[in-house]
């Protein structure tokens, strides 16, 4: 069980520097955003790692949680908001179709509805300020994309900082309800999740989700009609697989319980290292550029 989340944590964090030395070099704000993320997910693993050489603790767990299972998607989606832009096709339809407008559109959108189908209906009924807050990260984030374009990569990117002080203390508030689980493999379990801790995770790791899908298929797109930002819309793709190949773990070992701690650190191993082949892409020159 140790060589999973090691090889992850060893892997993430090591990825995470090599990222950061581009950005000092290059100061491209999309691999400062990437070299955190990266950073985020080797603290993730690098808890389940100390967790295997010994037992859970509520430290741990909590670490795990918010690192791990929280924060990641969000900053690897602000990543792409700041490497992709509006690409002129040349017809204002298909430009509007594979711009970063409509991805935040779409994926504010979606991840706005389901969290209120999901959580925020029952949140408005029983911590109506909570979720008043939760509401008015979205329609501002929405509103944004819709009048002012040109910001928002900075306004999403201020919203994430208030979305990870939320989560975080939401996790610290946090209770471990089944203390006995520590011992045990999966003994993150142990922590009993809030809807305020369930809104932090599900929105952040959703509407990331969303905005690197989305951002891979407008690159794909933008590659095959126009063979426009090679690089970029190869290193998009990569990202996005890398993040489904994480994600895949997440589902078996986590929700359906399949293949044990081994089924979620395995994937998280690879996965890492395929989104970290992407960003290699991305910061390889490509013509022409965004207008």
């Amino acid at each position: 069980m140790f060589l999973f989340p090691f090889a992850a944590t060893a892997v993430s964090l090591i990825f995470s520097g090599l990222v950061f030395k581009q950005y000092i070099e290059k100061r491209k704000p999309y691999q400062l955003a990437w070299a955190v993320a990266l950073l985020l997910f080797g603290l993730g693993a690098l808890a389940e790692t100390l967790a295997t050489l010994g037992t859970w603790n509520e430290f741990l767990v909590k670490s795990y949680y918010l690192f791990g299972g929280t924060l990641v998607v969000g900053y690897l989606g602000l990543g792409t908001l700041y490497v992709s832009g509006d690409y002129d096709t040349g017809s204002p339809v298909s430009t509007f179709f594979l711009g970063r407008r409509f991805n935040v559109i779409v994926s504010t959108s979606l991840t706005f509805f389901l969290w209120l189908m999901i959580y925020g209906i029952k949140m408005y009924r029983g911590n109506t300020s909570v979720a008043l807050i939760v509401t008015a990260l979205y329609l501002t984030l929405l509103a944004v994309a819709i009048f002012a374009k040109e910001k928002v990569p900075g306004t999403y990117l201020v919203i994430l900082l208030i979305a990870t002080a939320l989560a975080a203390y939401a996790i610290s508030q946090g209770v471990l309800t089944n203390p006995s689980e520590l011992t045990e493999t999966e003994g993150w379990r142990a922590l009993g999740r809030t809807r305020g801790i369930k809104t932090g995770a599900f929105s952040l790791n959703v509407i990331g989700s969303f905005i690197l899908i989305i951002g891979a298929i407008q690159s794909a797109v933008s590659l095959l009609k126009k063979h426009i930002m090679r690089e970029t819309a190869i290193g998009n793709i990569l990202i996005a697989f890398g993040v489904l190949v994480v994600a895949s773990g997440g589902t078996l070992g986590g929700l359906l319980g399949l293949g044990g701690q081994a089924a979620i650190s395995g994937p998280m191993a690879i996965g890492v290292t395929i989104m970290f082949l992407g960003f290699l892409k991305t910061g390889r020159p490509s013509s022409p550029r965004p207008s």
